[in-house]
């Protein structure tokens, strides 16, 4: 854990990157508190519960969590290496996989960018293949996606735009084209992670759509994504996350 430390007690908000709220748009959000610190990256947590339910976080699977300490809040990317029971108290092992940084609460998971990208406003007929896609399974997300890069690879029909607003949830762009709210489309981004870059097709619903001011020509577009697979919604939060904290390091230079 570095220079922050995490004490028994401290609360903790546990962003599932892969389960989106059909509400929100933005990731699953639960809450925990540590019980037990078993060394410098290893920490035993409470399972979270939703209300009096229990939902227990897979084996393997990873999540944005923030600590409230008392030194201020830390965050850092975890996986969950163990599941059982203390009695009758559910609780789980996660080892985290970055280092704690501070952080301020909502900035992490959100980025304000200016990053080119293009749309594909999808046709009648494309969006009657997603009538095939039913549920929220990891299976269906998985097939869904790949109709959506089908779709995306066989089709020229693009319009530029500008990402100002990026996180797991969905995007906020800038076009010159007006877009009906409810409809249907597909995001064309590029991000990098490490030395790669990779472009990636995103199916999004758009929530809402304003002109920025009276003599502006451009539109601001809110989106939700919708479906995405886990290793894409993962290269984005991943994305956000470095993108985070190359800003924070330039900042203290």
């Amino acid at each position: 854990m570095g220079k922050y430390s995490i004490s028994i007690g401290d609360k903790v908000d546990i962003i599932r990157q892969a389960y989106i709220r059909k509400d929100t748009g933005e990731p699953d959000e639960l809450g925990s508190k540590v019980i037990d610190v078993i060394d410098e990256v290893t920490l035993k947590l409470m399972m979270p519960m939703n209300k009096t339910i229990t939902v227990p976080l897979e084996l393997g699977e990873e999540s944005i969590m923030y600590f409230y300490t008392a030194k201020g809040i830390l965050t850092g990317r975890t996986v969950v290496s163990e599941r059982f029971f203390e009695g009758s108290l559910a609780v789980m092992v996660v080892k985290l996989i970055t280092e704690l940084e501070k952080t301020q609460r909502r900035q992490f998971y959100r980025l304000q960018c200016s990053m080119n990208a293009k749309f594909h406003i999808m046709t009648d007929e494309e969006k009657k293949g997603l009538n095939d896609f039913i549920g929220e399974s990891r299976l269906v997300r998985e097939n869904k996606s790949r109709y959506i890069d089908l779709v995306a690879g066989n089709t020229n029909d693009w319009d530029e735009c500008v990402v100002i607003d990026l996180s797991g949830g969905g995007v906020k762009y800038l076009s010159d084209k007006e877009i009906k709210k409810k409809e249907n489309a597909i995001l064309a981004i590029s991000l990098k992670s490490g030395e790669q870059i990779k472009e990636y097709f995103l199916l999004m619903t758009i929530i809402d759509s304003l002109r920025k001011s009276v003599d502006s020509t451009k539109l601001e577009i809110r989106t939700k994504f919708l479906g995405l697979r886990e290793s894409a919604r993962d290269a984005i939060v991943r994305f956000v996350f470095e993108e985070e904290r190359r800003n924070r390091n330039k900042e203290n230079l």
